[in-house]
């Protein structure tokens, strides 16, 4: 019984009654099969003369190499038994290259290294025909022509990001004229052709420019509840010009200008409160307002009735009855008598 276990090791028979065996690492023995029977044979003597015998009978077992990496074993009671030692080993060599050696102990070595590896430069511009230099020649490049990203006109770079050397060829970032629309503030609320006001608390709200257009000037806005911000627009030539005018706060109430009611007549009136106050703050409304020398033709005002909240905080009930203020401070009243010296209404506006 002869037991042959081909897994890992591989066996040449290299013709000269000598054996050579090698295992999955590449590590390899030498047997001298004939020498060391034939030595120890001959030392027993008369025993050498009966083995050489069995070895010339024709009915002793058969062990042919097929030349192929397969021996054929033939029993002496006729059995066949075909061992297939085709197996090969790998050894990585450390240093980029593998060698493989079949059963039969024939090696290759493959080179993995990118300098053994051909580059394709056929349809580019590299010169280098192996894979290491492309990758130099491409590393080259990149340092001689990287450039530089730059930003102006209100952007800047976020992190730490520099913009040095971050292209392969400098560029420039900027705003261009007209780039920033309504839509990109606030969230899109804004529309093209509209005006953002914002309030001491920075809202946002938009007006459109055709609303403003009174001829060829546009209402004066006052901008936020809390400070008395003028924003003068002039459309000249289809082109609009803003002064703005930043006073002291403006208080969050004041008393309405004084105004005259008629109590001669009895019966249901009414009087605009807002364009009353209007008509007393604006030069080109009130003939008889009167300024100091060198101040404005108009006193800074709110121009919009929704902007205030009107009370009446105290009237003569002799002479005024039902008393009604809408939101546009519309004020509704009657006359049910003549007012006296000592007859007055206090009107008080409320800033929103």
């Amino acid at each position: 019984i002869v037991i042959f276990d081909a897994n890992t090791t591989t066996m040449v028979n290299n013709g000269d009654g000598t054996y050579t065996f090698t295992n999955a690492n590449g590590d390899t023995i030498t047997v001298d099969v004939i020498g060391d029977v034939v030595t120890n044979i001959q030392n027993q003597g008369a025993i050498y003369d009966e083995i050489i015998a069995l070895i010339g009978n024709t009915n002793s077992d058969i062990l042919i190499d097929n030349g192929n990496g397969t021996f054929t074993h033939t029993a002496v009671d006729g059995t066949i038994v075909i061992f297939d030692a085709n197996t090969t080993t790998m050894l990585n060599n450390g240093d980029g290259t593998y060698t493989f050696t079949n059963a039969n102990g024939d090696t290759i070595t493959i080179n993995t290294n990118a300098d053994n590896i051909a580059f394709d430069n056929t349809n580019n511009t590299f010169t280098s025909t192996n894979v290491q230099d492309a990758l130099e020649e491409l590393l080259a490049t990149i340092e001689t022509n990287k450039g530089d990203l730059t930003v102006e006109g209100g952007l800047e770079f976020t992190g730490t990001t520099d913009g040095i050397a971050k292209l392969l060829a400098d560029a420039g970032i900027q705003i261009a004229d007209g780039g920033v629309t309504a839509e990109k503030l606030n969230g899109g609320i804004g529309a093209d052709g509209r005006v953002g006001v914002a309030d001491d608390q920075g809202n946002v709200t938009y007006q459109n420019l055709e609303d403003l257009v009174q001829g060829n000037q546009l209402t004066t806005t006052v901008v936020g509840a809390n400070a008395d911000v003028v924003v003068t627009p002039t459309v000249t030539n289809n082109n609009t010009e803003f002064s703005v005018e930043v006073k002291a706060a403006m208080p969050k109430f004041f008393y309405m200008p004084a105004i005259i009611f008629d109590t001669s007549v009895l019966g249901s009136f009414t009087k605009e409160l807002h364009q009353e106050y209007i008509a007393q703050f604006t030069g080109t409304s009130n003939p008889t307002l009167v300024g100091s020398s060198g101040a404005p033709s108009t006193i800074p005002h709110l121009p919009a009735a929704t902007d205030l909240y009107y009370y009446i905080t105290y009237y003569d009930t002799d002479v005024f009855s039902n008393i009604v203020i809408d939101a546009n401070g519309v004020l509704t009243y009657n006359i049910i008598g003549e007012a006296t010296e000592a007859s007055y209404m206090t009107i008080i506006f409320v800033v929103k």
